[in-house]
């Protein structure tokens, strides 16, 4: 869901403060891992201006319904996969790909 919020330019970590975002135009962002309603918390010199918003990136903010777990479930026990998915507009399973060269994997934050 993280990875795809955000741009191929960006960097992030999950750590014990939070998820920290390096967004490509600089600096770091902190959302807080308790309460998706404040905003994140810049850091050496970023903007959170134009930030991606905590629902995007974090799973807590977004419930999953139970009459969509099912219908989701029922498709894919059917063979017909999972259609939209349980959250619009986010992706819980990685987009099968071929690995790059020199191996594959996640952003790291450097």
């Amino acid at each position: 869901q993280i990875e795809g919020a955000l741009t191929e330019s960006d960097h992030y970590a999950v750590l014990e403060e939070g998820l920290v975002l390096r967004p490509a135009t600089g600096g770091m962002l902190v959302y807080s891992p308790n309460d998706p309603d404040v905003p994140p918390r810049a850091t050496d010199g970023a903007s959170a201006v134009g930030a991606p918003a905590a629902e995007k990136l974090l799973f807590r903010a977004r419930p999953i319904f139970w009459d969509r777990w099912v219908e989701c479930w029922e498709q894919d026990q059917a063979g017909k996969g999972h259609g939209a998915g349980l959250l619009p507009g986010a992706r819980l399973l990685p987009v099968p790909a071929e690995p790059a060269e020199g191996g594959a994997g996640a952003r790291a934050l450097t």
